[in-house]
């Protein structure tokens, strides 16, 4: 188990801090199952990395759930923002699809 850094956006710490976001779609696989992070003063755990396109995140309602929102166009919105200079949200953009919990919360 190793200590890593994911960062978030201020915009995510209500949705985690109350497990309502469980997954983060990054361009990059950020550890390893097992790996800890800390985010807005908790600890979190990955338990589950995925290859996934943003397409397929969109295209699965469950995903699209453990990111923190009802409706796909919401996280396609928050896509869109965060890799605006990567030309926004593409379907076809490769990356992966973290799971975490948070400790000490069972």
């Amino acid at each position: 188990m190793t200590e890593i850094v994911i960062p978030f956006k201020g915009q995510f710490r209500q949705k985690m801090l109350s497990s309502e976001k469980y997954t983060t779609w990054r361009t990059s696989k950020k550890g390893e199952i097992g790996d800890t992070f800390w985010a807005f003063g908790k600890q979190f755990e990955l338990t589950a990395i995925e290859p996934m396109t943003q397409g397929d995140v969109l295209a699965d309602d469950k995903a699209v759930q453990s990111e923190g929102f009802t409706y796909a166009w919401e996280l396609r919105d928050v896509f869109e923002d965060l890799y605006k200079r990567a030309g926004g949200y593409d379907p076809d953009r490769t990356g992966f699809l973290h799971d975490f919990k948070m400790l000490g919360r069972e």
